[in-house]
């Protein structure tokens, strides 16, 4: 099977549901970086594997290639990690 992601993933945050202050973000093995999203903003990261959030996860939404990612199914608690072989998943389930 194909992968569907290039080298590095492109993937968008959107303090949807309220304000994120601050979300702390890990990308791969690097370190934890502190972001401040007001409620509608939104960033673009990028990584090549793993992305790992904490904080208000219930106010977040993420989209990779205008698709929305379901933030539950990656959530445990105020922690959320998203990797490489997830966001593959979700894109070829809902791939026609």
């Amino acid at each position: 099977i194909m992968p569907l992601l290039g080298d590095n993933i492109e993937l968008t945050l959107v303090a949807r549901y309220g304000v994120l202050n601050p979300l702390l973000v890990q990308i791969d093995e690097g370190r934890s970086n502190p972001y401040w999203l007001e409620l509608g903003d939104s960033m673009t990261l990028t990584g090549a594997n793993t992305f790992n959030f904490r904080g208000e996860i219930d106010h977040l939404s993420l989209s990779i290639a205008d698709r929305e990612l379901p933030v539950e199914q990656f959530a445990e608690g105020r922690t959320a990690v998203v990797n490489r072989a997830d966001i593959e998943r979700i894109l070829r389930a809902s791939t026609p």
